[in-house]
């Protein structure tokens, strides 16, 4: 699971890749055959509120979709006009020794959030990209 806002550092991938699109910039990435859970950030402390007052337990407050490293690069470039393939090449310096292919929310604790609270993640997956790109 990762979270994502605008406030993160540039080298952070999500916003990385909108950068470059958004600025025509080619991008030098690793692994991008991998699929994370990314969230936006409003959503996350939405459902932090909402469950605070809960017996203390271990949670995972995730989206429960995915996106691989590929298909971010796709949508942010095709945002913009501009055809992915053109604007990035993959380096293995940047790959991560033990990377799991997938790390994605359970379902499970999106069916909590949505029957207790009548909430829903409304922002990830190629929702997530554009918001990032309209917020830089």
């Amino acid at each position: 699971m990762q979270i994502e806002s605008p406030l993160r550092p540039d080298d952070f991938f999500i916003k990385k890749v909108c950068l470059g699109a958004k600025n025509k910039k080619k991008i030098v990435v690793g692994n991008i055959n991998t699929y994370r859970d990314y969230t936006w950030i409003t959503d996350i402390v939405k459902a932090i509120l909402l469950t605070s007052n809960l017996k203390t337990k271990d949670r995972i407050i995730s989206a429960g979709s995915n996106l691989s490293g590929e298909n971010i690069i796709k949508e942010a470039y095709k945002l913009n006009g501009l055809n992915y393939k053109k604007y990035y090449t993959v380096n293995k310096k940047f790959f991560r020794k033990n990377e799991y292919k997938y790390l994605i929310g359970s379902k499970n604790n999106i069916s909590y959030l949505k029957n207790k609270y009548n909430f829903k993640f409304k922002t990830f997956g190629n929702k997530l990209i554009k918001e990032m790109t309209k917020s830089l």
